[in-house]
């Protein structure tokens, strides 16, 4: 009898427990707390063509694991249906091969308008390929960027967060200064102790010269 329940968990368990390991996998900043998650909005007047090409991750939540990741960064490509392709690379210390991935950001709907700035991210894995809400909370295209989402799972909440920039060595004191002003208005403050720079130092610029 507990053999048979032991079981029926195993497999009634088994599809969530594989995304959820996956996500864990793909998602370098990250931050995992008990209850739901929080209501957040995307900015206004996204637009996605300017916000289109490569980004680097200046800083993210960030586990002991995730911290090794270097060199992380991200291009956006557009295509006709509203949506855009990503592809991101980073190193560790051990492995100077970049590690690449990939994924597809669709619009959500919003009474059956797409919702500008707030996409349903879908990560390919060889395991399972899973899907995300993701936000954009703000940008001025040239300069900086800070993407959020959320995943409920049981009674957790995994919060992800990090700010992009155009460029791998930036004015830190503006970049940070856009984030806490960004994060004060979304009342996600309390996030900021989590934060930890990515180490952006000897990096190979792949997707400018891929694009060349």
């Amino acid at each position: 009898m507990c053999y048979n329940i032991f079981s029926y968990l195993i497999k009634y368990l088994q599809i969530p427990v594989i995304f959820f390991l996956s996500y864990n996998a793909y998602i370098s900043a990250q931050k995992m707390s008990m209850g739901f998650c929080p209501p957040v909005e995307p900015m206004p007047y996204f637009n996605m063509d300017l916000y289109m090409g490569t980004w680097y991750q200046h800083a993210s939540i960030k586990s002991l694991i995730k911290a090794l990741r270097n060199c992380v960064e991200y291009n956006y490509t557009a295509d006709t249906h509203g949506g855009f392709h990503v592809e991101s690379k980073y190193t560790t210390y051990r492995q100077t091969k970049p590690v690449v991935s990939f994924g597809y950001a669709k619009p959500e709907q919003y009474h059956g308008f797409p919702q500008k700035g707030a996409y349903k991210l879908t990560l390919f894995s060889e395991k399972a390929n899973f899907t995300i809400d993701h936000l954009i909370l703000n940008t001025d295209y040239d300069s900086f960027a800070v993407e959020y989402s959320c995943f409920e799972f049981l009674f957790f909440k995994r919060q992800n967060l990090h700010i992009l920039v155009r460029d791998r060595l930036v004015n830190t004191t503006f970049v940070d200064s856009q984030l806490k002003e960004t994060l004060h208005s979304y009342k996600l403050d309390w996030l900021l102790r989590y934060f930890k720079p990515t180490r952006q130092i000897n990096c190979t610029n792949s997707f400018e010269k891929n694009s060349s």
